[in-house]
């Protein structure tokens, strides 16, 4: 009788341990909603912000926003007081870098990641539209890492969680470049990076896909669609023939600190006709795509560091 009563009990609170964590992922997911993710790409890809060029008056705002709000959902500075890790003293272009968990280099890290900075104003004043507002490029993947972010500051995790804006991408990853050098100066323990990149418009093959970078370099995206229980991440042809591994901002954390870092994205090349036109503006994104890959990200994130699946390098 005694033995029967364990084994009820044990499969009791086995049943009601399961429920809890798909009711803990249910809400996870639900809560990014479409009206939080159009608000926040509206306003990183609004006139007012005129393109997001480093060293403007208007770039200052752009990072302010960043910063208030990551304060406002109680993502910590990474640096101490400051969430800018400035480039050069004095200008006003800095990454923006945040922190969920305690500080301790020595606790393995991941960085989630996206750049703010776009091309600015256009200098031919013989058009209409002057401004290069980058609504995929990349206020979509900024949107997705923002609130990301903010799902996972509500929770403890065994690994801490670098949230990582970076400047100057456009200038040649030169944000990035410079945060990855620091973290390998002051040995900063971070195991993997996921850089979001133009994630504003599904890809042909179908919605609620993306791709990341340099797929075979490392077990990321199968790690990925296992956790997610479906094929979310695909393989891109396209990847190696344009060498899109190494034009983002997961490249210098690979090069650096030879660990797994590579950009998500669902800019497949043929999807999108308005890369680095004038004419990248929010009503050419779909935001309910847009809306769903965060969803999922989010949903993907979490149980991985709850899981502590581990990314590796393949051996190629």
């Amino acid at each position: 009788m005694i033995k029967s009563k364990l084994v009820f009990f044990f499969l009791f609170f086995v049943i009601v341990g399961c429920g809890s964590s798909k009711i803990t992922q249910t809400k996870i997911k639900n809560q990014i909603s479409l009206t939080e993710t159009e608000r926040i790409v509206s306003v990183l890809a609004s006139d007012s912000l005129q393109g997001r060029y480093p060293f403007s008056e208007t770039y200052e705002k752009s990072m302010s926003f960043v910063e208030n709000f990551m304060k406002s959902n109680k993502i910590k500075p990474f640096y101490k007081e400051t969430y800018r890790d400035v480039l050069i003293q004095g200008s006003k272009s800095a990454n923006i870098v945040g922190l969920i968990g305690d500080y301790d280099r020595n606790k393995e890290h991941i960085i989630i990641g996206a750049h703010l900075d776009h091309l600015g104003v256009s200098e031919d004043t013989s058009q209409r539209d002057t401004i290069f507002n980058g609504a995929n490029d990349n206020a979509t993947g900024v949107t997705a890492v923002l609130l990301v972010a903010k799902e996972l500051a509500k929770h403890t995790f065994d690994k801490n969680v670098i949230v990582a804006i970076f400047t100057e991408e456009e200038l040649g990853l030169v944000g990035a470049n410079h945060l990855a050098n620091r973290l390998k100066k002051e040995k900063v323990n971070v195991s993997y990076v996921l850089n979001y990149e133009m994630i504003g418009v599904p890809m042909l093959i179908g919605e609620d896909k993306v791709y990341v970078t340099g797929y075979k370099k490392s077990n990321l995206a199968q790690e990925m669609n296992k956790v997610a229980g479906k094929e979310f991440v695909v393989y891109l042809p396209e990847d190696n023939m344009y060498g899109l591994f190494e034009a983002a901002d997961n490249f210098p954390f690979y090069r650096v600190l030879n660990i797994p870092s590579h950009t998500i994205s669902s800019y497949d090349i043929k999807n999108y006709d308005h890369y680095h036109k004038l004419s990248d503006e929010i009503n050419n994104l779909n935001i309910k795509h847009l809306n769903n890959i965060i969803q999922n990200s989010v949903d993907i994130i979490y149980r991985m560091l709850k899981n502590n699946v581990k990314i590796q390098l393949s051996d190629l």
